[in-house]
This record gives structure tokens, sequence and C-alpha cells, in this order.
């Protein structure tokens, strides 16, 4: 089981099980920190511009989809969602009257829970229905494969399976293509533009990578400041959701890598919504979407004009009740999200469990390896080796 109960500790909060936070680490959550808010910026200019479409009205909005994930559908938050700011559920319609009036919107999931996907697709095809043509960046698709999206929407305008094979989704490490397949058929139906905006370990290793990102002599990722205690945060966090196997020589490098990745992010972000005036919407982990850190705040610090809203999917938990439980659980001090949208769970394996599992595939493999030539996967000084610094070893791909 990967979350068995929330047990009291701290006044006011339930405490967070190992498992729990392994979960909610392993599946999202690498990056924890203190809550830092973004300055609002509700009134910039609407993403609707003059259009008289109200997404707010009942009339505009399409049906939300019924809930597939088998676990915790009768919990008392599955399917709520909570307005961070306000300390309050609203409505769905509510939120997207706040989508309306801002640049970005970042949605957070949970990689492998299809109703998180599905709420995605409903959601860009609410925001389209309201009259808009926002990008749409994806973190799952690495950015040399741009050109392999582009030339397949261009073959095959509606071909959403055609997608999926142009990029080699099978063998990229994400979940079945099925569990997002939502989200892609509903950005193709609307024929909204595709920005790749992930950086592969392969990528971060490039030559050409290091010159164009390091012009000034200096890591992109390490040109904004982070404080010291958002740091040590962090790094507490990535030993938690490798389960206590990262060594110290990692840490460092897995910091910088997962900053460079919010950078990538961020830049596509911008450069998608910005000058278009269209808006962009980002599909990513919610590890990548908190607002007190992550994607966000690299967004405040590139443009601080630029006003952004985030949305983190949580699957509801045992005993974690109340809103409140799940900021412990991330280790922040409010929910690190202007919203939290509540859902079932996908499964209850030990994300643990299946770390070990994978931990002792590559030991052997890089045991094999060091006995046939004498060498050995090392965290190299750009993050880029092997199971280390991009955290690939405690999942699929970096949450």
């Amino acid at each position: 089981m990967r979350v068995r109960s929330f047990s009291g500790a701290r006044p006011g909060c339930a405490a967070v099980s190992p498992s729990l936070l392994a979960r909610l680490l392993l599946e999202g959550a690498v990056i924890a920190a203190a809550s830092l808010w973004l300055a609002g910026a509700a009134a910039a200019s609407p993403w609707w511009g003059t259009k008289a479409h109200d997404l707010a009205g009942a009339s505009v909005l399409p049906a939300l989809p019924p809930f597939q994930s088998p676990l915790s559908r009768d919990h008392p938050l599955s399917g709520r969602l909570f307005d961070v700011r306000r300390g309050r559920f609203i409505a769905p319609s509510g939120m997207l009257d706040a989508f309306s009036r801002v640049d970005l919107v970042l949605l957070g999931e949970q990689h492998d829970n299809v109703d998180h996907h599905r709420l995605q697709a409903w959601l860009i095809d609410a925001i389209t229905r309201g009259g808009r043509r926002p990008r749409v960046v994806f973190e799952m698709i690495d950015v040399e494969k741009q050109s392999d999206v582009d030339r397949s929407l261009q073959v095959s305008p509606l071909g959403v399976d055609q997608l999926g094979a142009a990029v080699n989704w099978d063998k990229s490490g994400w979940p079945a293509f099925a569990i997002y397949r939502p989200v892609f058929a509903t950005v193709i139906s609307h024929h909204l533009p595709i920005v790749a905006a992930g950086l592969s370990r392969t990528r971060l290793a490039a030559a050409d990578f290091k010159a164009a990102e390091s012009a000034a002599g200096e890591d992109p990722a390490l040109r904004l400041e982070l404080p010291r205690r958002l740091r040590d945060l962090m790094a507490d966090d990535i030993v938690g959701s490798h389960c206590g196997y990262a060594h110290e020589s990692m840490i460092a490098a897995m910091i910088t890598v997962q900053r460079r990745r919010d950078v990538a992010m961020a830049r596509a972000l911008l450069a998608a919504g910005r000058g278009a005036g269209e808006g962009a919407v980002l599909v990513a982990g919610f590890g990548h979407s908190r607002a007190d850190y992550a994607v966000p705040m690299v967004l405040h610090e590139l443009d601080p004009s630029a006003s952004v809203r985030s949305l983190g999917f949580i699957e509801a938990l045992p005993g974690g009740d109340e809103p409140a439980d799940y900021a412990d659980a991330l280790r922040a001090e409010v929910l690190p999200f202007d919203y939290v949208w509540f859902t079932p769970r996908a499964n209850d394996d030990d994300p643990c469990e299946k770390f070990r599992s994978q931990l002792e595939t590559m030991e052997s493999k890089a045991g094999a390896k060091h006995a046939a030539d004498g060498s050995a996967d090392e965290p190299s000084a750009d993050g880029s080796a092997k199971h280390a610094a991009d955290g690939s070893a405690k999942g699929a791909r970096p949450r």
C-alpha cells in the first residue's frame, strides 16, 4: 500500500506517513519549499480579449467527465475544487473565470492518473470554447521532437495516434499514451499549437545545449538565485523521493537538472503565449506547477508582468479529509498552487518498492558494465548521469 493513513502529530495538521510523502513526492512533487506566493496579476489583459464569451456560464461549459480511477471515489474530497487563495471550495466555473484573466495557466498532474488527463482535456476544451486558442506546452515531449510533432500534424492534422507514434511515445518512459490521449485528442481537435518543452538527459548532456544555454558563461538554471532554505528543502525532498537512496554527491546535480527543466518550460510558455497574445497552457507534473517554486517562480523572475495561475490535481488519500493535510504532506505551509482539484486514486502501489526494484536492475547492469570495461555510472557535472541526476530512478520519468 502506498498510503496507509494520516496519524496525528503537529497541532492543527495531520502527520504524514512515509509512504504518503513518498507517493506525493514520487508522483509529482519532487520539489518542495516553503510558500513564496507570486504576485497575482488578475488585472492583466484577459485571455479572451473583448469576445462576449462567458466561461463561467453554465451554457458554455461542457459536461465534466466521469471518474475512471477506482480508489477513493467516495472520499469526501474527491471531485472537489479548492481555491487556495480564498480558502474555500468553488465550482469549476469560478476557476475558469479566473483563468480568463491571466496569460498563462499551469495544469499540474500526477502522471499515471487518467482522471487528471481527462480533466486537463476538459479544461482546455472549455478554454477554447471561450474563444481563445492558447498554445499547449507539454513537459512530456522533448524539445528535439518539435519537428516530429509539426511534421505529423502537417501530414495528419487530426491524427492523435499518429502523433504518439511520431514522437516514439511508447519508448519515452512516460505512462501509456492511452492515458494521455484525451488531452492530445482535445488539443488536436481544436487545432491548437503543440509546443515541446521537455529536456531529455541526452539533450542536457549535448554540447550544443551547453553552448546555446550558457552563452553568458554560466548555467541558465543557476542564474536565478535559489534561497538557501529552499535549496535545503529541495534537497530533503530529493532524498525522500528517492526513498533514502539519493547520495549526497547526486543531490546538487539533481537540483540543477530540475531547475533547468523548470527554466525550459517557463521559456516555452512565455515564447508560446506572450508574443502571440493567445496565452499558453502547460501540461506537466504537479511538482513543476507548484506556485511556491518551480515554473511559476521562474516565470515571475523572467517576466514579472506575466500573469499566471496554477492548478494541481491531487489524489484523495485515506485519512486526508482536509486540504491542509496535503499541504503538510508537500512540506508547505499552505497548498502550493492557486487551485487544487482532488480526484480518486489510480492505484495503491508502493512507490518505494517500485524504486528499489528499478534500482536493483540498474545496479546490476552498471555492475556488468563495470566488470566489462572498468566504467561505472556517476553523476556528471551537468547532472545527466544515468539513474542519478534527473531522478529517473524513482519512476519512469522525473516528476
